[in-house]
């Protein structure tokens, strides 16, 4: 109890303990470094052990997922009858919870690894789930894209935006998020932005897209990026 006091008391002020040879919320995934956590090797062992997939499939994850679905009616983005895709989709739910509050005319899952492509397929059976390397992309276009909790984890989150801007349809829309760098601890994520730092980094990359930022409760920040022309980012270092 004590120990959980002090967190909550460093937490306000922008600070977080952490013990580095596992994951702060208890799985002990002994991460050694972000870079190899990310790695394909082992997000296909992580995505191929069934306690950490169901560990994504939380309450805490799912009541994100149920936000999330709440903000695309209260930003006035339309789901039925449109062509709707998460990138990066995990486990699958929340495809699930778009599904069970609209009609959309297709939804469909990405994933990196087959064994998280998998897992999805197991929540929604039937389901349009496949593999893509997002720094790759995808010729495939959709009127809304999600993007939850993805681009913490890319060395490159660049060229990541870049393949996401370019799945939007001609006036579709984007939606976002990643953990609040100021109250995120968790050793395995590359990328830490911080509210300002995610609004900066959104605008300087890109173009022909109106961008929108705010934060989610629990400690998250969305984006909701509508397409208004022809959209791209600009290259890093580019004036």
């Amino acid at each position: 109890m004590i120990k959980a006091a002090v967190k909550r008391v460093l937490a306000y002020f922008g600070i977080g303990l952490v013990r580095l040879e596992s994951s702060p919320d208890g799985q002990g995934w002994n991460i050694r470094s972000a870079v190899h956590h990310n790695s394909p090797d082992r997000l296909q062992e992580l995505w191929s052990d069934p306690q950490m997939v169901r560990d994504h499939s939380g309450e805490g994850r799912l009541e994100l997922f149920r936000c999330i679905v709440d903000m695309l009616a209260e930003k006035g983005i339309g789901i039925d009858g449109r062509t709707v895709a998460d990138v990066g989709c995990g486990t699958g739910h929340l495809l699930l919870a778009v599904a069970r509050k609209h009609r959309p005319a297709r939804l469909t899952g990405f994933e990196y690894v087959p064994a998280a492509v998998d897992a999805a397929r197991r929540t929604v059976p039937g389901g349009d789930v496949r593999r893509l390397d997002l720094y790759e992309g995808t010729p495939d276009r959709f009127d809304v894209v999600l993007c939850v909790e993805v681009l913490e984890h890319l060395l490159h989150p660049d060229r990541a935006l870049h393949s996401l801007a370019d799945m939007i349809s001609d006036g579709g829309v984007a939606v976002v998020t990643v953990p609040d760098g100021r109250r995120d601890t968790f050793p395995g994520h590359i990328n830490f932005w911080s509210p300002e730092s995610w609004d900066v980094f959104l605008h300087d990359r890109l173009r022909g897209v109106e961008v929108e930022t705010g934060r989610l409760t629990g400690g998250v920040l969305f984006a909701v990026l509508r397409k208004t022309a022809p959209m791209g980012c600009v290259e890093a270092g580019a004036s």
